[in-house]
C-alpha cells in the first residue's frame, strides 16, 4: 500500500472463467496523468507475443473466448438475416413500382381512348350543329324566293 503513491501505472492480469472456459483478461487500474481506456480486455498469448482482442460488449458485459466468437458469429448471422430481409425489401418495392407504372400506363391510355371518343363525339356535334344551321338557310332561301317574308319567323326558331 505505501507503494502505490510510487507508482505511475498499474496493470492487472486476471483469469475470467464463462461458460466452462478461462481467459485471460487485462485492464489498467490506474494511470496517473495519462488517459487510459476503462475497459477489460482480452489478451491472447500466441507464438508471436501478447495480442489484444478487441472489446466485445454482449448484453451479460465484457465477453470473451468462445462467449465472444458465439456472441460475434450470432450477430453475423443477424446481419445476414437482416441485410436479406432488406434485399428482398428492395426487390418488393421495385415490383411494386412496376405494377404503378403498368397501371398509370393503363389509365393514360384509357384517357386517351376517352379524350379521342368525346373529341370525335364534339366532332360530331360542331358538324351536325353546321349541318342543322346550313339546312335552315337553305330552308329559309327557299321561303324567301317564293316570295314571303321569312325574316321573323326564322328568329322565333334560333
Amino acid at each position: 500500500m505505501g507503494i502505490s503513491s510510487l507508482i505511475d501505472t498499474w496493470i492487472e492480469l486476471r483469469d475470467v472463467e464463462q461458460i466452462g472456459e478461462r481467459n485471460r483478461a487485462i485492464y489498467v487500474r490506474k494511470a496517473r496523468g495519462i488517459a487510459h481506456s476503462n475497459q477489460v480486455r482480452e489478451f491472447l498469448i500466441t507464438s508471436q507475443g501478447l495480442r489484444l482482442v478487441d472489446v466485445c460488449i454482449g448484453p451479460e458485459g465484457v465477453l470473451t473466448g468462445s462467449a465472444r466468437k458465439s456472441y460475434e458469429a450470432r450477430l453475423c448471422s443477424e446481419h445476414v438475416v437482416a441485410s436479406r430481409r432488406a434485399e428482398t425489401m428492395k426487390k418488393e418495392l421495385l415490383y411494386r413500382e412496376e405494377i404503378l407504372t403498368s397501371r398509370i400506363a393503363a389509365l393514360k391510355a384509357e384517357f386517351e381512348s376517352e379524350r379521342s371518343r368525346i373529341e370525335t363525339d364534339f366532332a360530331f356535334l360542331a358538324w351536325e350543329e353546321e349541318t342543322i344551321r346550313g339546312n335552315r338557310d337553305a330552308i329559309a332561301r327557299t321561303r324567301t324566293l317564293s316570295g314571303g317574308n321569312v325574316r321573323p319567323a326564322l328568329k322565333e326558331i334560333e
